[in-house]
């Protein structure tokens, strides 16, 4: 199963976060007519991180303290932990009672994951955990029946075929350094990213860098930026 995870949230001072992430092809981009409600069709998922992590969990990392302290120069190495349930919905391009030779089967995905985030200036390191299902008992038909008569499309007849229960087990990380330059006239920011996953499922390796730079600027302004991953001096 394709998977999101969850976007880190907390900066300097919070306690904790709440992420509610949503997709839908119901609003998906397009010219006119219904939206293509094949393949991943609909996802959604809850999670909670909190600016610290438990007792065991930092001694282990040799960490004196959550992320959310008042102190900046505490912050310089800290740890956040994070819990999160999510549900994943594919749908075959044809609406159909019996599967069609050669397209994907109605399958649906529910899982529980958790995972702790060890903040460094410049770097994040994660690791996460996640345990799921597809099935019956990932509820998917369900939910998109909730939807379809939200959005008063038609409801989808192959659900009786749909792809068998099958556990996921599976183990991630993730690291993400940053470094900023600044000169007179210009300032700069680089980050590489890598992540690994192993599991019962799938088993995968990413690795992506990005380069953003500001012109005439003292500090680089960017949107949404992890303020989380502090940068390095």
């Amino acid at each position: 199963m394709d998977g999101e995870h969850f976007p880190h949230h907390l900066s300097l001072h919070d306690t904790a976060a709440v992420g509610k992430p949503s997709r839908n092809d119901v609003l998906s981009l397009r010219a006119k007519g219904v939206p293509n409600d094949f393949d991943y069709t609909h996802g959604m998922g809850v999670s909670v991180e909190w600016a610290d992590a438990p007792a065991w969990l930092r001694r282990r990392l040799s960490v004196r303290t959550g992320c959310g302290v008042e102190s900046e120069s505490e912050a310089r190495r800290c740890v956040t932990s994070m819990l999160g349930v999510r549900q994943a919905i594919f749908a075959p391009p044809s609406n159909a009672s019996r599967p069609v030779p050669g397209e994907r089967p109605y399958a649906g995905y529910l899982a529980v994951l958790g995972g702790a985030t060890l903040v460094r200036p410049g770097t994040m390191r994660s690791v996460s955990v996640e345990l799921g299902t597809t099935g019956p008992l990932s509820m998917a038909e369900p939910i998109q029946r909730v939807v379809h008569n939200w959005t008063r499309a038609k409801p989808e007849l192959g659900w009786d075929h749909q792809l068998a229960a099958r556990p996921k087990v599976s183990a991630r990380y993730d690291e993400l350094r940053n470094r900023d330059r600044t000169t007179n006239a210009t300032h700069s920011r680089s980050a590489l990213r890598w992540t690994a996953e192993i599991g019962t499922l799938r088993t995968s390796a990413t690795i992506a860098g990005a380069l953003r730079l500001a012109l005439n600027q003292g500090t680089l302004w960017l949107p949404g930026d992890g303020a989380q991953c502090q940068t390095s001096p």
